[in-house]
């Protein structure tokens, strides 16, 4: 790369603020995630004109306005973190899938996938860290991270003293 700019896009109109973005594992996809329910996709990047396609994600008929923390793409769906503790799976700029991850004021503030072995994991405002396989169904057992993990008799912040 030498530098040269290529093309640009707006993210997300005011008076919104973007919180999440994940690059598709192509590489031809970014979805970028905001306040009162909005989900941008920037695809098609046009060399010759400078400018990026985009389009944003569907909810439903007449769309939820949420709030957006996070995304992350696992395979080719983006899935989303709400506040509302649930978890978005889109496909092809629609949403597919809605599940209660964590608690209804508890609001997913993390999310990672793992390709090596086909996981979501998600960490909530409830301080739990949960596991989802492929269909979005939970694995194994969450973590608390708000339990005393060291047995000094406190709740641990994030540190274990050993």
């Amino acid at each position: 790369m030498n530098g040269d700019f290529i093309s640009s896009s707006k993210g997300i109109s005011s008076p919104n603020n973007v919180f999440g973005i994940s690059y598709s594992n192509k590489g031809t996809e970014i979805a970028i995630v905001g306040r009162k329910g909005v989900i941008k996709f920037l695809t098609g990047v046009h060399t010759t004109k400078r400018t990026i396609d985009s389009h944003y994600g569907k909810i439903g008929q007449n769309g939820k306005k949420l709030t957006f923390l996070c995304v992350v793409y696992m395979n080719d769906d983006p899935i989303v973190g709400c506040a509302s503790g649930e978890i978005y799976r889109f496909k092809a700029g629609h949403c597919v899938q809605i599940i209660q991850a964590h608690g209804r004021n508890d609001c997913i503030l993390s999310l990672y996938y793992s390709s090596f072995d086909n996981t979501l994991i998600s960490g909530g405002r409830d301080s739990l860290v949960k596991t989802w396989d492929s269909t979005l169904q939970p694995v194994g057992v969450p973590i608390d991270i708000s339990e005393d993990l060291d047995g000094d008799g406190k709740a641990d912040s994030g540190t274990i003293n050993i």
